[in-house]
């Protein structure tokens, strides 16, 4: 896993338009991984299905939150 967003930003980088987009979403994955892998609390609760964690991105000029599967 990535240790830092610029770690991430360089994994997505194309040198095009959407890199921005990319490197978000791909930072909104790495969270959710993150979470889903904390011990002792969440993981128990990943694992039995009592929560899911689930990742978004939100649009702050348009409100618009898109999931992140």
């Amino acid at each position: 896993m990535p240790e830092s967003i610029r770690d991430l930003v360089r994994m997505v980088s194309t040198g095009g338009e959407k890199d921005l987009d990319r490197a978000i979403v791909a930072n909104v994955r790495a969270g959710v991984a993150k979470l889903k892998s904390l011990e002792p609390t969440l993981t128990r609760y990943v694992e039995t299905k009592r929560i899911k964690v689930v990742g978004a991105v939100y649009d702050l000029e348009s409100g618009k939150v898109t999931l992140v599967a």
